[in-house]
């Protein structure tokens, strides 16, 4: 299938077909451009998405131990995630939540175009690379976590700028 440019959202973006429901690729904009371009390569992810398709929330709730925090957030802060490279990806999150007496909750919250890219992702090289190292050990000292982390997924139904 043929590669077109899609003007109306600018010029990172090509796309296959030409109507809504078509796949959409966001190209990043190279580190030499100015730091605008790198915003408007943001918006523009976003944007292919709530235009183009049905977006689809990825999210895993973490009960952390408490005292665990910085270990927990560093897990994730640190590593590399590959979710850049990978076809669909809008945007990733990691939520801080309550504090409870047993745990802090945590959310990671992924924004994909829909939930076919989600799928591929994780059946990706670059989901294996990134769970790699993802343990639930603190130096192989106590755990970062309570449990396995509960999954949720979410088709998006309405959204509202």
């Amino acid at each position: 299938m043929a590669i077109a440019k899609t003007h109306a959202l600018g010029p990172y973006v090509e796309a296959t077909g030409a109507k809504p429901g078509m796949l959409l690729q966001v190209r990043e904009p190279r580190a030499a451009q100015p730091a605008v371009d790198r915003m408007r390569y943001k918006q523009l992810r976003l944007a292919a998405a709530r235009v183009y398709r049905t977006m689809y929330i990825a999210m895993n709730r973490f009960k952390v131990a408490p005292g665990s925090e910085a270990a927990f957030e560093d897990l994730w802060t640190s590593r590399d995630s590959h979710l850049k490279e990978v076809p669909g990806f809008v945007e990733f999150h990691l939520l801080r939540g309550p504090r409870r007496d047993d745990h802090v909750l945590y959310s990671s919250h992924t924004v994909w175009s829909d939930q076919a890219a989600f799928e591929g992702w994780t059946r990706s090289e670059a989901f294996r690379a990134t769970h790699r190292n993802a343990g639930n050990a603190r130096n192989g000292n106590a755990p970062v976590y309570l449990a396995h982390p509960e999954f949720e997924g979410f088709e998006v139904i309405q959204t509202v700028n």
